[in-house]
């Protein structure tokens, strides 16, 4: 039995982050964010190089999924794809 897990997460308000860089703030993170509408939260991981970023609308979660998916922000590229209930995300440029 194979089983593929390279779909893609079905869009919700919820995004995964993950590339960020060291020097990237929680505030410069949500500020990205914000450009795209109302942001609820952001947690990040302990080893900081990853977020949970949660809109209010899901419009603005998939504007932003598309305009920052790839996106060099502090010298590295971020990741960015909708959360998924159970696994990490899987990005593919």
């Amino acid at each position: 039995m194979f089983l593929d897990l390279s779909f893609q997460a079905r869009a919700v308000k919820n995004l995964w982050v993950g590339g960020i860089s060291s020097s990237i703030s929680k505030e410069e993170l949500e500020e990205e964010f914000k450009k795209f509408g109302k942001v609820d939260g952001i947690a990040f991981s302990r080893d900081q190089t990853s977020a949970y970023i949660d809109f209010d609308k899901l419009e603005d979660a998939i504007s932003a999924h598309r305009a920052l998916n790839g996106r060099v922000l502090g010298g590295q590229e971020l990741c960015v794809d909708f959360q998924r209930s159970r696994g990490r995300a899987v990005c593919i440029h």
